[in-house]
């Protein structure tokens, strides 16, 4: 067998030995790779392991997204800005808000709404 980095054998299986803190120990007896992602604050490095097949863990954006067409119809119907809003609500407080913005000049127009003078 030729590994690129260091192993041991250890009751028949192979451990990977950590380098350079590129591994993180898994369930107590297995190593993984480590999460690349990078922290914008302090600068320091997740400490999770990466999910397979991925350099990132989980919490960092190893899915990848929706998978099927119908996931991806979905996503692009949803159209959410931070999970709150969607396209049909922010056209329906548009709506609202210029049926009160024309009500207020129709009503300034008859002069419903006098001034208060002291």
């Amino acid at each position: 067998m030729n590994f690129s980095h260091s192993t041991s054998l250890l009751n028949g299986f192979i451990m990977f030995l950590p380098e350079q803190e590129n591994f993180v120990p898994v369930f107590g007896h297995r190593l993984a790779l480590r999460c690349t992602a990078k922290s914008k604050r302090s600068g320091k490095r997740c400490c999770g392991f990466a999910v397979k097949g991925y350099s990132v863990c989980r919490m960092h954006g190893c899915g990848g997204g929706p998978k099927t067409q119908e996931g991806v119809a979905r996503i692009a119907s949803a159209n959410t800005k931070h999970g709150r809003e969607t396209r049909a609500i922010r056209l329906t407080r548009q709506t609202i808000r210029l049926r009160l913005e024309l009500a207020i000049l129709v009503g300034n127009a008859i002069k419903l709404f006098e001034k208060r003078t002291k």
